[in-house]
């Protein structure tokens, strides 16, 4: 009886050991999605331009003004340089803008602009729309952004 109570309470042991280390691992591996998911890609609504959105500075924080970086090319590749650029967006789910009025300016070369005052005010699901114009070619870029805390 005495080594079937030990061999019992070293399953238990195990086995909480086990659920504490699947436990680790899942919230690991939020962690590391939540920081993975720095980076969105997206093609605009007419297949004009190509557009990278990096996320300076992670994890993303809420309420507070961000600088991220955009970066646009057309379909070929090759970066875009002086482009216009307007962004607006919001949360579709709860009817609602952006809660501050980012503004999107040249950052350095190679298709690579400053998006600089934007502001996420809980987590969601966001939408940034960069309204894309080059001479008389206008498009817009859709990036759909979920943040979850």
């Amino acid at each position: 009886m005495l080594f079937l109570t030990k061999v019992t309470g070293n399953v238990l042991i195990l086995s909480f050991l086990l659920s504490m280390v699947s436990s680790f691992s899942v919230a690991a591996s939020e962690t590391e999605k939540h920081v993975a998911d720095v980076t969105w890609d997206a093609i605009s609504n007419n297949r004009g331009f190509v557009g990278v959105l990096h996320a300076e500075g992670h994890p993303i924080q809420l309420g507070t003004f961000l600088q991220w970086k955009l970066q646009i090319k057309d379909r070929d590749g090759k970066p875009m340089e002086n482009v216009r650029i307007g962004v607006s967006g919001g949360m579709k789910g709860h009817r609602h803008g952006l809660p501050s009025q980012p503004i999107v300016k040249k950052h350095s070369a190679e298709g690579w602009y400053l998006v600089d005052g934007l502001k996420f005010s809980m987590a969601g699901k966001w939408q940034l729309n960069f309204v894309i114009q080059q001479g008389s070619v206008r498009d817009v870029l859709e990036i759909p952004i979920e943040l979850n805390y």
